[in-house]
């Protein structure tokens, strides 16, 4: 776990993704759904970061341990 704390407008903006299921200070649960596209997209080469942005997170909120 990351021991950056999401603010409360980074909750707000990770929240609105339709591919999360909840956010926390501390933790961000996203949707099987998302899961099974970032592994594949993954798989096929995509670099994290990229697939994390096509799919709206934001990369400067997430880190880049995280």
């Amino acid at each position: 776990m990351s021991k950056v704390k999401f603010s409360s407008k980074q909750q707000e903006i990770l929240r609105n993704n339709k591919y999360t299921v909840r956010v926390t200070a501390n933790i961000l649960s996203l949707s099987k759904e998302f899961k099974e596209i970032f592994y594949k997209e993954y798989l096929s080469g995509e670099i994290p970061s990229n697939i994390l942005c096509k799919y709206g997170y934001p990369v400067e909120i997430l880190g880049k341990e995280r």
